[in-house]
């Protein structure tokens, strides 16, 4: 007995021929099927293939495009021009380095490695692109990869405040009519922050003794810091004459130098020296 052949892509069901294809296995991730089933609404066979013929170029057609797509997209990341204005000014590095140049006179080397280390991350991020090219949108594609990054959220804060500083600063020296996307840039709250539990006094008490019966420079920082409360920093950048042993109170002058600034100016200030600290001072000022 001769089968009874159908057209392409077609079998018949009672009557009725119905339209049938599998879809390729690279695009199953488009559809939540594995193939394709329409009632074609006819027994006729001539017109039964020619519906069938007609939907499955169109299938076609769209199975092109898909791949097509697919295929340039690798290639995004190389656009110039990605709903981006086309521009002439300066890119984020150049940006970076003006900053650094002008605004990093006088200031402590930190100044440029947490500036640098702030840009970096975002033209890493966006490529090297004009400073006046990038939108909210792409700020905030940035601030999500940070949210889901290892920093707290005060690191977080900090680097977005360095990069919106830089992008202020070049846009008015430049004379640019662009509005910073990094202003009034949303970030949410959370308590994420590590708290810093209080050395309780009977530690630092064991520990200012250790100072006394060692009796060398380090442990003159420690003992200074102890009863103080000062910064290392500001006790490790003292100088003798910051030392005024003569006075009624015995005290200690922290002001800026050429060779350590204060992290503010209300850090200037005068601490009086007891018990550790005053030990402290004495030692080195009889050295």
């Amino acid at each position: 007995m001769t089968r009874a052949v159908h057209p392409k892509y077609t079998y018949l069901k009672g009557n009725v021929y119905y339209f049938n294809r599998y879809i390729p296995s690279d695009l199953t991730p488009y559809y939540n099927t594995k193939r394709l089933v329409v009632s074609l609404r006819t027994s006729d066979k001539r017109y039964a293939g020619l519906r069938a013929r007609n939907m499955s170029n169109e299938l076609d057609k769209t199975w092109l495009s898909i791949r097509i797509k697919n295929d340039i997209s690798i290639f995004d990341n190389r656009l110039n021009v990605d709903n981006r204005i086309i521009s002439n000014s300066d890119t984020l590095s150049e940006a970076l380095e003006r900053y650094i140049s002008l605004k990093g006179v006088g200031k402590s080397k930190t100044f440029a490695q947490s500036t640098t280390r702030a840009m970096s991350s975002f033209i890493s991020f966006i490529g090297d692109i004009p400073i006046d090219s990038f939108t909210s949108a792409d700020v905030s594609k940035f601030r999500e990869v940070l949210l889901k990054s290892k920093l707290k959220t005060a690191s977080i804060k900090r680097l977005l405040s360095c990069i919106r500083a830089v992008m202020n600063f070049n846009i008015q020296e430049l004379g640019l009519n662009h509005k910073n996307p990094f202003n009034n840039i949303y970030l949410p709250e959370n308590n994420d922050a590590t708290k810093r539990i209080p050395i309780k006094p009977k530690d630092i008490k064991s520990i200012q003794e250790k100072c006394f019966h060692l009796d060398d420079d380090i442990r003159h920082l420690i003992a200074m810091i102890s009863d103080t409360g000062m910064r290392l920093a500001e006790a490790a950048g003292l100088l003798i004459t910051d030392i005024n042993l003569e006075a009624t109170c015995p005290f200690v002058i922290v002001q800026t130098h050429p060779h350590r600034r204060l992290k503010t100016l209300t850090s200037e200030r005068k601490i009086p020296l007891v018990g550790a600290s005053l030990w402290a001072a004495q030692s080195v000022v009889v050295k």
